[in-house]
């Protein structure tokens, strides 16, 4: 090939030509500064992550209290049994501050009549009155997630299934839940879909 047809690298930067050395060091900080941002990226969204995997790990765990629930109802015909069964402290709803380590919004829940149904390293399933709770310890900070389920029939004679509802507002149209007994404390970027906002349709 002709040398005046081989491409030639050069740069004028207005100091003189650019020795090809340098364009190496410019490309490998460039480099350097992409796998950086994608690495912060990545790490931003790794807590959040963690976390829902918390909660998903707790879904696993609530079938207890489901079946309690769909036998006391079934039995009795509603809320009222499984309501008998919490203290008078608990009589409003109770909200735990997100500051309180795991054991002690364990014990704080265990103070006003709750049960511990199911357990794991960073996350509780417990029960007070008719709501399911569930404690999840935050990867960011020292500090203890409470999120709060309640059981919900369908509006029909003889409701055949229960369901587990979360989130603000009475339930889904069509269903009827039980009364809240303890507020949830997480961040709506924490929350799963199925607790954000009402979905009463």
């Amino acid at each position: 090939m002709p040398a005046s047809l081989v491409p030639v690298r050069r740069a004028d930067s207005g100091f003189g030509p650019v020795p090809s050395v340098y364009w190496f060091v410019i490309e490998i900080s460039l480099a350097i500064a992409i796998i950086g941002l994608a690495i912060g990226l990545a790490l931003s969204n790794y807590a959040i992550a963690s976390f829902k995997a918390r909660l998903t790990e707790a879904f696993t765990m609530m079938g207890k209290p489901r079946i309690i629930f769909a036998e006391s109802y079934a039995l009795t015909g509603g809320w009222d049994a499984v309501e008998a069964g919490a203290d008078s402290v608990a009589a409003g709803v109770v909200t735990l501050d997100s500051a309180l380590s795991l054991d002690a919004a364990e014990k704080e829940i265990r103070r006003r009549g709750g049960t511990l149904d199911e357990s794991a390293r960073r996350t509780r399933v417990m029960r007070l009155g008719s709501s399911v709770v569930v404690l999840a310890q935050y990867p960011e900070w020292p500090g203890t997630g409470v999120l709060s389920f309640r059981p919900a029939v369908p509006d029909v004679d003889a409701p055949f299934t229960v369901m587990l509802h979360c989130g603000p507002g009475s339930g889904l149209r069509g269903w009827v839940a039980a009364p809240e007994r303890v507020a949830s404390n997480l961040p709506a970027s924490h929350l799963p879909w199925m607790c954000r906002g009402d979905r009463r349709g």
